[in-house]
This record gives structure tokens, sequence and C-alpha cells, in this order.
């Protein structure tokens, strides 16, 4: 999935509707992109605020792993980096701080993950090597919870799966006695 742009346009009466802009694939951006409300892409949610059924994995993981970390980018006033999570929509990170990363050229929590020591000294902030591991830790953790999130819903479709094998089996077959059939029965 390829963000392109994000814009705020208004109904007549005065209401403000956030838009995306995307293509499937940055090459298909040249030829073929998807402009809807933001809204489209996002998952339903139930009364509770938890995302409702009705959403499918694949809307979750869309979400989740494209659009959100964007447009909370957007939202706070950053840009959409290509690739990466913007350090803008990164909790850990300040806004003097982020502000003071995008002048020094970084702009995604996997850029700051990555610094080495002599491009740390273009950021000019305090604790610098802390921030460096935070961010390491963040992606880690990211990676785990990805994991785990995999790995439940590889569980759910093999519990679907011995749940249909247990059905099969249950079914009353008619199975026919021990031994040979007689030839007038063939």
């Amino acid at each position: 999935m390829h963000i392109i742009d994000f814009e705020a346009r208004y109904k007549p009466d005065g209401t403000e509707v956030h838009w995306v802009s995307y293509a499937q694939s940055p090459i298909e951006a040249m030829s073929s992109v998807t402009v809807c409300p933001v809204a489209h892409v996002k998952p339903k949610l139930a009364e509770n605020g938890e995302p409702s059924d009705q959403n499918d994995e694949a809307v979750l993981f869309r979400w989740s792993e494209f659009f959100e970390p964007a447009y909370s980018a957007w939202l706070v006033g950053g840009e959409v980096p290509e690739n990466g999570m913007a350090i803008a929509a990164w909790p850990a990170m300040s806004k003097a701080q982020a502000a003071a990363f995008r002048r020094a050229g970084v702009v995604t929590v996997e850029d700051v993950a990555g610094l080495t020591d002599s491009e740390m000294e273009k950021v000019r902030i305090p604790g610098m090597h802390t921030v460096r591991e935070q961010a390491k830790q963040f992606l880690e953790s990211r990676d785990v919870v990805k994991a785990a999130e995999d790995i439940a819903a590889k569980d759910r479709e093999i519990a679907e799966l011995r749940a249909t094998v247990d059905a099969l089996a249950a079914k009353d077959v008619q199975k026919r006695g021990p031994g040979r059939p007689r030839r007038d029965a063939a």
C-alpha cells in the first residue's frame, strides 16, 4: 500500500472531511490512484469503541500498518513518510524532539533506530542515545505484537479446520461390514 497524501475538504455546511489518496504500490501510483474519505478505509467501531465484527482482518491490517501511522502524522502536521512510522506519530516523541529530527532529515522511527553515532551529532537533543534505544525497543515490540497477532490468526484458522474435520467425522456414514462383498451384491 502506498499512501500519497491526505487533504481536508469541506461540505457545503462547513463540516471538514479528511480524504486520502493511495495506490496499491508506488508503481501503480503513476496510473491508478484511489481517492476517498478516510472514513471509508478506517475500521468500523462498535459502540464500546472497539473494532466491530463487521471488519475483516484485511481492513484491520491495512489500517494499522499503512493508513493509521500516516494519518496520525498528517493530523499532527507532519509529513507522510514513504516508508516507516512518522516520528510525529510516535507517542514517545515530543513535538520539539520531532522538529529537531526533521531538521536533521530524520523522519521515521526506523530512521531514529538506525542512526549511527556520527549521525546522532546532527540532532541536537539531550539523551539522544536513550531516544535511539527507545526507538529500537519500540520497533522490536511492534514486530513481536505483529507476530503474536499472526499466530493468533493461525490458531483461529486451525481451530476452524479442526471443527470442520470433527463435523465431517461425526456425520453418520454407513459403512459396510467386514470382509469382502458378495459376488451378487457387486
